[in-house]
């Protein structure tokens, strides 16, 4: 009995647990469900329409300019345009959920949605023109494509590509190529990367990716005519500034950044009378590789080396190209000293300038002859520093001084600052004055009477020296005047309009004697003392003055010490030609002790 009472005081608990289970269920199906209508899924949240179909409270309002419900907020002019073209001709309701600005003039995604059935319809706009078929879901599946809700353009432009950044922001694309051949409706292309085998693409429209600056439109004639494509928000494309009304800017713009997009007009640059972007073929953010526009602005050439194929012999390779699936190099026509400069290749300090390339051909600089030094017999020189050519500003005070130019021109400044600020290497006191010129320099040392003339022969190697008034022009000797250990000049003076030869004897053995001379810096470079000597005569120390044979070897500072006889003396001075073996040029140190001998 006691067992059977506890089974029914079982049972009826039991009975009781379920009985609020489902009073519980019931209670909150009235809760979910309510007397409220139960949302349909739509993108715009709210229940609150009016007589359109506008809900309000989530900002949509009636715009009779437009005919539909929009946010005013969130369009320009431009958009509510382009969505009045679109509404226009509808029989229905609608709410503008979006307005896309492509890359065109009157080009624009409009996103729309049904007031009585919340579908979606999404409407192209070609030059202010509704494009006839839109590329759906079911148009790419039935031309063979591969529809993706969730695909990126810019992940797929760049497959293969390191060091671009691209967002995870969703698109709808029809997808095309790959391992599988989708394939695109009739009316689109393919669009891949090159040189990707199996790479996947999206369509796009036949005729043209998206619309883009014609050639007119790219024409320059300096750097500064060029912007990027306005309409683009990541532009790859560049033109003339003055076309810039024609193109829309983009509303919005998704927060990317591509190494190959000019952003900023000093990405753009005007090669061969055309708006180029620079960063075409940046691989990477230190920029290593030259792009295909620094290449050809250079005056070079792409090269695709796969194939074994290189620069030719008067050619030189100034670095690898980036953008390109195989390996690429630019090759540059090095006949000049300009082109030998343009290339990268140290260019040595001497007078006039050298530089030499990767090869070992050297080339001269062609100096312009220079204009009037000063006249002043107690002309005071001064060498213009780096801070100096930095000035911005310069009193108005006259004070003239005759400033010499890098390229061996000279022009009479208002004061010194003006003359460092206008970068002149330095200047000397007073108004530039006329002075004797080469050609009457070359006629004097002709002269029959010259020993110049009679003993050897003008090469085409000349400088003048401004402080003793002479031109100096390196002579070739005739065999019988040859003599050990010289490397004579013929100097013109322009006071007494006389020349003779100044053989600038060394004593110094030649280079296949010298060469077991070295002098090692604290690195370990190394250079003999021929190197030395070919340096200190192609520079500023055998301008300034004559080379001795006396010279040391400074192992602590890595520099030959070579000593000099100035032309111009100072008092209390020791003057040595110091030859730096790290960066292979030569200067005077005066070594001046303010004693008197």
């Amino acid at each position: 009995m006691e067992n059977e009472t506890k089974n029914k005081k079982i049972g009826i608990l039991i009975k009781l647990c379920v009985l609020g289970v489902i009073v519980i269920l019931i209670m909150l199906g009235g809760c979910i469900g309510g007397d409220k209508e139960e949302p349909d899924g739509g993108d715009i949240v709210g229940g609150d329409k009016d007589e359109h179909g506008c809900i309000g409270s989530a900002g949509y309002i009636w715009s009779d300019d437009v005919g539909a419900c929009i946010r005013e907020w969130e369009l320009d002019e431009n958009q509510k345009k382009a969505a009045k073209i679109v509404v226009e001709p509808l029989s229905f309701y609608v709410t503008v959920i979006s307005v896309d600005v492509a890359r065109c003039p009157g080009c624009f995604v409009v996103h729309l949605q049904r007031n009585d059935n919340r579908e979606q319809l999404t409407v192209t706009l070609d030059n202010w023109n509704v494009k006839s078929e839109e590329l759906t879901g079911e148009v790419c599946s039935n031309a063979g494509g591969n529809w993706n809700n969730c695909s990126n353009k810019c992940q797929l432009d760049n497959q293969g590509r390191d060091g671009v950044a691209c967002t995870m922001q969703c698109e709808a694309l029809c997808e095309c190529a790959g391992i599988a051949g989708f394939g695109c409706p009739e009316g689109y292309v393919c669009k891949m990367p090159e040189g990707i085998a199996d790479a996947l693409g999206y369509c796009i429209p036949d005729e043209k990716e998206t619309p883009s600056a014609d050639d007119s439109k790219n024409e320059c004639t300096s750097d500064s005519d060029c912007i990027p494509l306005p309409s683009d928000c990541h532009p790859t494309e560049c033109i003339n500034k003055k076309y810039e009304g024609e193109y829309t800017k983009p509303a919005v713009c998704t927060e990317i950044f591509m190494l190959e997009a000019a952003y900023n007009p000093e990405d753009c640059l005007c090669v061969k009378g055309k708006c180029m972007n620079k960063n075409i073929g940046r691989t990477s953010m230190e920029g290593d590789n030259l792009t295909p526009a620094e290449c050809l602005s250079k005056g070079g050439r792409t090269v695709n080396t796969v194939d074994g194929e290189t620069c030719s012999e008067n050619e030189t390779n100034i670095g690898a190209v980036g953008g390109f699936i195989s390996p690429n190099i630019c090759c540059l026509v090095v006949d000049s000293f300009d082109a030998c400069v343009n290339a990268g290749n140290p260019v040595m300090e001497s007078y006039p300038r050298q530089c030499k390339t990767s090869v070992g051909k050297t080339f001269t600089e062609e100096l312009k002859e220079p204009i009037e030094p000063a006249e002043q017999e107690n002309a005071t020189k001064h060498t213009c520093t780096e801070e100096e050519k930095q000035a911005e500003i310069c009193t108005m005070e006259y004070a003239p001084v005759c400033g010499f130019k890098p390229d061996g021109t000279s022009k009479t400044y208002g004061n010194a600052c003006g003359a460092c600020a206008d970068k002149a290497d330095y200047w000397i006191t007073g108004e530039c004055a006329e002075r004797m010129s080469l050609e009457d320099a070359i006629e004097i040392a002709n002269n029959g009477s010259s020993e110049c003339a009679e003993k050897g022969e003008l090469t085409n190697n000349s400088f003048y020296n401004a402080d003793t008034k002479t031109w100096w022009i390196d002579l070739n000797m005739k065999e019988e005047f040859k003599k050990d250990y010289c490397n004579p000049a013929c100097v013109v003076s322009e006071d007494t309009k006389l020349a003779e030869i100044n053989w600038r004897c060394t004593g110094i053995p030649p280079e296949n004697e010298i060469k077991e001379e070295i002098c090692t810096t604290p690195s370990g470079k190394t250079m003999n003392l021929s190197e030395a000597l070919a340096i200190a005569d192609a520079g500023e120390c055998a301008k300034e003055a004559i080379i001795t044979a006396n010279y040391q070897c400074n192992n602590n500072t890595g520099t030959w010490w070579i000593d000099i006889e100035p032309f111009t003396e100072k008092e209390g001075c020791s003057p040595a030609c110091v030859v730096d073996i790290e960066t292979k040029t030569a200067e005077i140190n005066w070594r001046c002790t303010g004693l008197i001998t």
